[in-house]
């Protein structure tokens, strides 16, 4: 399958320089056997298209030469590109939950209010509930439940921002689930 290229938009020799350099560089380069020949010489041709109106069409030496360089360095490019270590494309990871997240009315998504069915809480009295809880704690105790349920900051980020060893964070932590506990809300921890 072989191109033909129309005498209006590329002169004879510029489709002759760059499949002579396509087959120079497939030749040399593993990574370039797997492409079409035709599509890397349209790759070169095209760059040629938007770089040649550079140079000074009178000096067809230097014309043939700066196309020589410009289909050079495209194919060093192409070839450096897929030098670069990437994760396969063809073998890229794919969450197990993909199609449960787009379609959310799939009849094998579980809704969670039939997760159990006995603890069935309203969502307004839950709120209240959490609300109680919150004023049960002491203002350090508070302040860290916050920075907890926020999730943006791990413990030493925690510690840092509010002035506490870590240790005491984590006793802070045991009796903040203790209270949660008391108050049977212990599943509403993180």
């Amino acid at each position: 399958m072989s191109l033909n290229y129309s005498e209006g938009l590329f002169q004879s020799w510029e489709v002759a320089i760059a499949k002579k350099y396509v087959r120079q560089f497939r030749g040399t380069c593993q990574c370039l056997k797997r492409d079409v020949f035709d599509d890397l010489v349209d790759e070169c041709l095209k760059h040629w298209f938007f770089m040649r109106g550079t140079v000074n069409p009178e000096e067809e030496n230097k014309r043939r030469a700066y196309m020589v360089r410009i289909v050079k360095n495209k194919l060093t490019d192409i070839v450096r590109r897929r030098r670069i270590p990437r994760r396969n494309e063809y073998f890229q990871a794919v969450s197990l939950d993909q199609f449960l997240e787009d379609n959310p009315e799939s009849p094998f998504l579980a809704h969670p209010a039939q997760e159990d069915p006995s603890e069935e809480i309203d969502r307004f009295e839950l709120q209240e509930r959490l609300v109680q809880v919150f004023q049960k704690l002491n203002p350090q105790q508070q302040k860290l439940y916050s920075a907890i349920s926020d999730g943006e900051l791990n413990i030493k980020e925690i510690s840092i921002r509010l002035n506490l060893h870590r240790s005491t964070v984590y006793d802070e932590i045991g009796r903040i689930r203790e209270v949660f506990e008391r108050e049977g809300l212990r599943t509403f921890l993180r």
